[in-house]
């Protein structure tokens, strides 16, 4: 089944009495990724799913894994949740294999919950995804526009019963750049702050202001900008106002992506102005990104991004010999890597 939005999920979830096996959810945002999954984890908890493991999917790992964890037994429960996160579509052969032969092998006291980046034409032929659209649940969220941002804005403050006008609106539309992830972050601080009600511009400007002296958008611009001082003292600032780190690194990793995927396009002789627009750049920042990439090569961005798969395998308990235990030093090497 293709469910083509979170608000049909919420039908489904809300009128489905049987459970699925395995759903896949495919975004580019990183925050409907996420509350796509919560919801499924929520439902699917009440029939005795509580155990979960979650597979990072990258260019290291180690394909048998996952099919090992499919067949082993849950430890605490009879029932568990195994999650794949696949931030590539660009997968290996085996690792395609591997993935037919788990979708049609899937263990009947397990539920997989698959999160997937926006897919492709070509990537849609692709078998394993074929078999995930024709036999299990499948749902497509499609990106919130820049034109459509302030709408989306005002609508999840309507929903926590808080209003504003057009001018404090832009206003937050304006700070959070297009940052889904942490325009809801900003959202739900206000709601806690205020509660239900009409908010004033000075409440919201007050409220954006105390995020931190410098706020986790100016790290884009530094990282563009390759000026390391400032992204150390940035880093230190937001880790002294305890700043969520996932949602600091995930900024960062959406930079490196940003910049990896025009990087590759224009050494495979794309051209930038194209780029921008298909990538939906802002206009202020496209001479920053342009600097960036004449700064950076194509092999330090690949290192830089695989540092920053590293240091989620850090925030996940997944210690390797070779890198902090201290998730802050870890990203501070990582901006080393972008200041070139």
């Amino acid at each position: 089944m293709l469910l083509k939005n979170i608000e049909l999920l919420d039908k489904y979830l809300i009128n489905s009495k049987n459970l699925s096996l395995l759903y896949t959810i495919s975004s580019n945002e990183y925050l409907f990724l996420q509350e796509a999954s919560d919801k499924i984890r929520k439902h699917i908890k009440h029939h005795g799913f509580h155990e979960r493991n979650i597979l990072t999917i990258d260019y290291l790992f180690q394909w048998d894994k996952l099919l090992k964890i499919n067949q082993e037994l849950s430890l605490f429960y009879n029932k568990k949740i195994i999650e794949l996160r696949i931030s590539n579509i660009k997968i290996s052969k085996t690792g395609e294999y591997i993935l037919e032969k788990y979708i049609n092998n899937l263990n009947p006291n397990n539920i997989t919950i698959i999160n997937l980046p926006k897919l492709d034409l070509l990537s849609q032929k692709k078998t394993w995804i074929q078999l995930l659209k024709n036999n299990f649940i499948f749902i497509e969220i499609p990106t919130v526009k820049t034109i459509d941002l302030p709408k989306w804005i005002h609508s999840r403050l309507i929903s926590q019963q808080q209003n504003i006008d057009k001018k404090t609106l832009n206003f937050i539309t304006e700070q959070v750049e297009g940052n889904l992830l942490a325009a809801n972050q900003e959202i739900i601080k206000l709601f806690f702050l205020y509660g239900p009600g009409t908010l004033t511009f000075q409440q919201v400007k007050n409220s954006v202001s105390k995020s931190a002296k410098y706020n986790i958008f100016s790290i884009k611009e530094n990282i563009l900008n390759g000026d390391l001082m400032r992204l150390i003292l940035i880093l230190q600032d937001l880790k002294n106002e305890n700043e969520i780190f996932p949602l600091i690194l995930w900024v960062i990793t959406q930079e490196i992506c940003i910049l990896l995927k025009l990087k590759t396009a224009i050494e495979n002789g794309k051209f930038l102005k194209n780029l921008f627009e298909k990538y939906h750049i802002y206009t202020k920042h496209q001479p920053l990104i342009e600097i960036a990439l004449k700064r950076l090569s194509l092999d330090i961005l690949k290192y830089a991004f695989y540092e920053a798969v590293q240091i989620d395998k850090e925030l996940k308990g997944i210690y390797l010999k070779s890198y902090y235990r201290d998730p802050w030093i870890s990203l501070t090497k990582l901006i080393i890597i972008l200041s070139n």
